[in-house]
């Protein structure tokens, strides 16, 4: 898959060129379940992709879907992610989900992507197209040994 079948999945799911929305609310809302955003990186994917349900099929038949709502982030315990964040140094803050919300995809403050499972965290890609192509193609990822406790 190359960029344009990624962008192709996008237009699909209704992102067009140069697509920004407000985020403000959005931000404020993230404020107030306790996520602090520092990064321009964050409030930028936010404003492009924002309320996105990009849906594929994965090269083995199955149909998957990312959905870029910062809504999961009400029914993400917190706590469990500031763990995480304090185990790999990097502040995460919580940006959709994958396959009907089986994982939770998060974004560093450093621009690094992870997915989050019931028992697992896996470092994806440094890029959103690098993320989007690894999840659709099931590459592999780095997964991260964290006690849950």
């Amino acid at each position: 898959m190359n960029k344009a079948d990624i962008i192709s999945l996008l237009e699909d799911a209704g992102w067009y060129e140069g697509r920004s929305i407000d985020v403000e609310y959005i931000i404020k809302e993230l404020s107030n379940e306790g996520y602090v955003i520092n990064n321009k990186q964050i409030r930028d994917l936010l404003k492009e992709y924002w309320n996105l349900n990009i849906e594929f099929k994965t090269p083995d038949g199955y149909f998957g879907n990312i959905r870029l709502n910062t809504e999961v982030a009400k029914d993400v315990d917190k706590i469990y992610i500031d763990k995480i964040s304090l185990a790999i140094q990097d502040n995460l803050i919580p940006v959709g989900s994958i396959n009907e919300d089986s994982a939770l995809l998060v974004l560093s403050d450093s621009g690094k992507f992870y997915m989050i499972t019931d028992n697992d965290v896996y470092g994806i890609r440094d890029n959103f197209f690098d993320t989007l192509k690894t999840i659709i193609y099931q590459d592999d990822v780095t997964r991260f040994h964290f006690n849950k406790v």
